[in-house]
């Protein structure tokens, strides 16, 4: 089948799945048993749109108009409530049971005060993933009115940096000093990371329907598949915010860019929750890049052209949660060659698919059993010429993984985690036309323990949670272990106080091509590249206070110290392999300031990232030299004015010098880039329309050219949303 046919079928599906969805009545609760239900009041009176959840479960509901929610099919036992709404949580005082006889009601007032004004805060639980509890996290919620890329997500998250190539549309994120092949990125827990570079590309992630982001520190989440040495960020897709809608939106801009997607989720009662999406992203532009004599060279008209189609859906069968999610992305990315010379085009094809699938059981009031499957495989095909030289080369991934977890509440404040998986790796590489040359198929097969321990304790004024988590790895022969210690404690009176830190040690396996990559070609394994492993300290101190608005300030130090940690350095003339450093070391300081007004009429997100990451190996020519990728310091400026419809936000990122290639003898200059952005909505009945305008890179700021760029040349684009 020809990839026009193959994507012509898939949205074929697409659109029938859709039409399906829209065509579809809800159907009755008749055989439904109301269990619990209430108002949700605040000091203005009822309060829609809340999300009112059993704690440590899956049984939720949303509250109507009039601020009643209604819970329906709990089995007996006992139990609490949390309500959310954004980044809204409060917790009920009390615990009350459920029996068999008539429901019971549970109105809420709804502490407005306790709203959380950072975009990022440390006291986060997610719901949506089992196991997740034992490890403090950093939470974003995402806004997609105005997104254009996964630019715009990243950039929201203080200490990470962006890295992409404009050749290949590309987009990775590093974090602590080394590359991104360190940072552990999941979709709905399930890991992106490539078995063959060991990086994920996040220009694959269906972009509309993701719901907030969730950041774990270097080491700290036993979500990680391999233990997150830079960290690990997960990107949840599952939504309490928007239980129904429909969502369209259409972007372009500069350089032919071009962007739309369809989104629609639909509440289809007893028979559970739907989501469909579809995204399609071009561009074309010139793609600048040195020659091997150091000449700049410049192809026209390289392009990339990409579609996604997402899919989920989540209900109650009985007293078991359902929850999928999957996707599939399809992307091809060229670089004409010259007509006049020798030298032809590159090109490359991608396809991943990625589908996951969870049912949860509340076995009774404080016991959970949870069943985890996920199944992903990625194909990229590469052809490239250099003059009169040809690759073509073939990889084929393929990644399954089945989990099995336990959470059990013996005490009010007391929660422990078990899990047991197992996780299959299978690579295979062909080089089509040097077959001496071929990687071959390679397997891994991995067995983990996991273990984890939260004690959540919270008083009118004084909040503690502890968190202790240990996963044990049996891969071939060898054992890894990885584990974390994160203690938060907050006092809140007038002003609102707490201290957060964390320990943790950590291991990254290297990627396939990492072990099997010398001087340009695959060889056999290479015995003497060890595994990466680290050790962390974080801290952040936060305080919180109501001045004409909220204010959130934090400041966190982290000092990480690796060992063995995985370094392309230069083997002959311009050609790299991948070796060990023994040592470096990583600290960095980070300070952040979050203001929003009263009725969020003006919004300022502020941070200031200051690092040191150095070479501490034992050869002499490298010791103290600086590690590549990661800037002195970060600054981040955004500036959100809005009143009523209408609103305009700048973003300013001023980024030190940066040192590059293996000797790091060559300091790249610094930049500053400034993005302009301002649109309006407008509102009649159930329908919202969104339209804006952004420039990126409004000051046109130049750069030295990198294997991955830090932004493109000033773009200009305009955008429209329609959701109802």
């Amino acid at each position: 089948m020809s990839v026009v046919c193959h994507l012509r079928a898939f949205r074929s599906f697409f659109i029938a799945a859709l039409t399906i969805v829209l065509l579809s009545a809800n159907p009755s609760f008749a055989q439904s048993v109301l269990k619990i239900f209430g108002q949700v009041i605040d000091n203005q009176g009822p309060v829609a749109g809340v999300v009112v959840q059993i704690k440590n479960s899956a049984y939720r509901a949303y509250t109507n108009p009039e601020g009643f929610f209604y819970i329906y099919d709990i089995p007996a036992g006992r139990y609490r409530l949390t309500c959310r709404m954004g980044q809204v949580v409060d917790i009920t005082t009390d615990d009350f049971e459920i029996g068999n006889g008539q429901p019971v009601r549970r109105d809420i007032y709804f502490g407005r005060e306790v709203y959380n004004v950072a975009p990022v805060y440390v006291e986060a639980e997610s719901s949506e993933l089992s196991f997740s509890q034992s490890a403090a996290a950093k939470v974003i919620e995402v806004e997609q009115n105005n997104l254009t890329s996964i630019d715009d997500v990243i950039r929201e998250i203080p200490g990470i940096q962006l890295v992409k190539s404009s050749a290949t549309g590309e987009v990775y994120v590093s974090v602590a000093g080394i590359r991104p092949e360190g940072v552990d990125v999941l979709i709905d827990g399930r890991r992106l990371n490539s078995l063959l570079s060991g990086r994920a590309d996040l220009s694959q992630l269906p972009l509309k329907a993701i719901s907030k982001i969730e950041y774990y520190s270097s080491g700290t989440s036993p979500l990680s598949g391999n233990g997150g040495l830079g960290g690990t960020i997960n990107f949840v897709t599952f939504s309490d915010n928007r239980p129904e809608m429909i969502n369209i939106s259409a972007n372009r801009g500069s350089f032919t860019s071009e962007n739309y997607s369809i989104d629609i989720g639909k509440n289809l009662g007893r028979w559970g929750q739907f989501e469909a999406l579809w995204e399609t992203n071009f561009s074309r532009n010139d793609y600048e890049y040195s020659d091997y004599f150091g000449e700049t060279q410049i192809r026209r008209d390289s392009y990339i052209n990409q579609d996604k189609y997402y899919l989920s859906y989540a209900n109650m069968l009985g007293n078991n949660h359902l929850e999928f999610s999957g996707f599939y992305f399809r992307g091809v990315n060229g670089v004409p060659g010259r007509i006049v010379t020798p030298t032809y085009g590159a090109k490359a094809d991608k396809e991943t698919y990625s589908f996951g699938a969870r049912v949860f059981r509340v076995v009774t009031g404080n016991l959970g059993l949870s069943l985890n499957g996920s199944y992903q495989k990625r194909k990229t095909h590469y052809q490239d010429y250099l003059s009169w030289a040809a690759y073509d080369t073939k990889y084929d991934e393929m990644e399954m993984d089945i989990t099995a977890n336990l959470e059990y509440s013996p005490l009010r404040y007391l929660t422990f985690e078990q899990g047991l998986s197992f996780t299959k790796n299978i690579l295979d590489g062909d080089d089509l036309i040097r077959p001496l040359y071929t990687l071959g198929r390679w397997d891994r097969d991995i067995y983990k323990y996991k273990s984890g321990v939260s004690y959540n304790y919270q008083h009118e004024k004084v909040a503690l949670r502890s968190n202790a988590a240990y996963a044990y790895s049996r891969v071939e022969s060898d054992n890894y272990s990885n584990g974390s210690l994160t203690n938060t404690i907050s006092y809140n009176w007038l002003i609102k106080l707490g201290l957060t830190s964390s320990i943790a040690y950590s291991y990254r396996l290297p990627g396939l091509a990492e072990i099997h990559w010398q001087d340009d070609i695959f060889v056999l394994a290479n015995p003497e590249l060890k595994p990466e492993k680290s050790s962390s300290i974080n801290t952040e101190l936060f305080g919180e206070f109501s001045l004409l608005g909220n204010w959130r300030l934090s400041v966190g130090y982290k000092d990480i110290r690796y060992r063995d940690l995985i370094y392309w350095r230069r083997s002959e003339g311009l050609k790299y392999k991948p070796m060990n450093v023994s040592k470096s070391d990583f600290f960095s300081t980070l300070v952040s300031l979050s203001y929003v007004s009263v009725k969020e009429y003006i919004t300022i997100d502020f941070s200031r990232e200051k690092s040191v990451s150095l070479n501490r190996g034992d050869e002499p020519a490298y010791y103290g030299k600086y590690i590549t990728f990661q800037p002195l310091y970060t600054n981040r400026l955004k500036i959100k004015l809005k009143y009523k419809n209408p609103y305009l936000e700048i973003v300013i990122t001023d980024v030190s010098k940066r040192y590059f290639t293996e000797e790091n003898t060559k300091a790249l200059a610094p930049y500053t880039l400034v993005d302009l952005s301002a649109g309006f909505d407008i509102k009649i009945g159930p329908v919202t329309t969104s339209w804006g305008g952004k420039i990126s890179n409004l000051t046109d700021a130049k750069y030295e050219l990198l294997e991955y760029q830090p932004m493109s040349p000033r773009s200009y684009n305009v955008l429209l949303n329609i959701k109802m």
